[in-house]
């Protein structure tokens, strides 16, 4: 089990900005690299009100055998530092 903190600052901007995706730290649970990919544009395709986040483990691919997988559980939450209850 891991929590991992990972501050996007000035959050809406990033929506404006021509940015392709934004990558969290890599950090490690288990024995293997882990990180978070944020496409902040993909969600406008779909709605304004959408974003697109993925846990990837591809960090290790080059050392992973072909047709390698793991079951990983995880949750995310977006804290809105302004007001709390619209967090979700």
């Amino acid at each position: 089990s891991k929590k991992l903190t990972w501050k996007i600052f000035e959050f809406t901007k990033v929506f404006d900005d021509d940015c392709v995706c934004l990558y969290s730290k890599i950090f490690l649970v288990g024995d293997f690299s882990w990180k978070i990919i944020f496409h902040p544009k993909k969600g406008k395709e779909v709605n304004d009100d959408h974003l697109m986040l993925c846990l990837d483990a591809s960090v290790d691919s080059a050392i992973l055998p072909n047709g390698w997988s793991i079951y990983a559980e995880f949750s995310l939450a977006v804290v809105n530092q302004i007001n709390a209850e619209h967090s979700i």
